[in-house]
C-alpha cells in the first residue's frame, strides 16, 4: 500500500509538531539524523527523501551539501536509486555509478557521477506496509 497525500501530510505534520516541541525544526532534525546515520553506517553521506503516490516530494534531510544535491537530482529527474527503492519497497544498490546501466537512470547517472558520487545504496522508509520515502547512503 502506498501512502496517499493526505496521510503523508498528516504523518509529517505530526512529526513536525513533535520535533518542534523540543525546540528544533524538522529540517534540522532530519539533517542531524542523516549525519548520525552517516557515522553509524560508516558511509560518506546520507539523505532522506519523502514521496507519495510514486512521485518524489521533498528532500527532508541530508548529512551534507553533496548528499542534498544527490537527493535533488533524483527529485528533478524522477529517477535514481532512492526513487527505485521507494517505488519497489526494496533495497537498491549501485556500487559503481560510473559503470552503472545508463538505461536505468539516463539523466541521474551521468549527473551524479559528474557531481563526484561514485556509489549509492538506498533503503525504503516504511511504516508497516506504507512506503514513505527512502534513505540514501
Amino acid at each position: 500500500m502506498r501512502v496517499e497525500r493526505a496521510a503523508a501530510l498528516t504523518l509529517w505534520t505530526t512529526l513536525r509538531d513533535r520535533v518542534s516541541a523540543d525546540g528544533s525544526t524538522l529540517s534540522s532534525s532530519l539533517d542531524t539524523l542523516s549525519a548520525h546515520a552517516r557515522t553509524a553506517l560508516d558511509v560518506s553521506g546520507t539523505g532522506v527523501m519523502v514521496a507519495s503516490s510514486g512521485q518524489p516530494r521533498a528532500v527532508l534531510g541530508a548529512s551534507d551539501d553533496r548528499m542534498h544535491s544527490l537527493e535533488q537530482l533524483q527529485t528533478t529527474f524522477d529517477e535514481g536509486p532512492c526513487m527505485d527503492a521507494y517505488r519497489s519497497c526494496t533495497f537498491v544498490g549501485a556500487p559503481d555509478l560510473r559503470t552503472h546501466d545508463t538505461q536505468r537512470w539516463p539523466q541521474f547517472g551521468p549527473a551524479v557521477v559528474a557531481a563526484g558520487v561514485g556509489a549509492a545504496f538506498s533503503f525504503p522508509l516504511t511504516v508497516g506496509d506504507i512506503a514513505l520515502g527512502a534513505l540514501d547512503c
